[in-house]
């Protein structure tokens, strides 16, 4: 499976995110981040590629964000 079809669960998604899962699901019910996938009833992934992406929106450079936390939220 290539990278950009990796899905991701919400405690992968917080490590990525270097949060705790519980933001992330604040996070999501902001619409403050990439909206989940829903493979069936209470299972949810995110796409990885498609949060690696966001993360790079949000830098102003357009850098990597690898270890940024978003514990602060947006």
């Amino acid at each position: 499976m290539s990278s950009e079809q990796l899905l991701l669960d919400v405690r992968a998604v917080a490590e990525l995110l270097g949060c705790s899962p519980r933001t992330v699901w604040r996070l999501r019910d902001r619409g403050a981040i990439p909206a989940p996938i829903i493979l069936a009833r209470g299972i949810i992934r995110w796409r990885r590629e498609a949060l690696l992406q966001w993360l790079d929106e949000l830098q102003p450079s357009g850098r990597s964000t690898s270890g940024s936390s978003m514990e602060g939220g947006r």
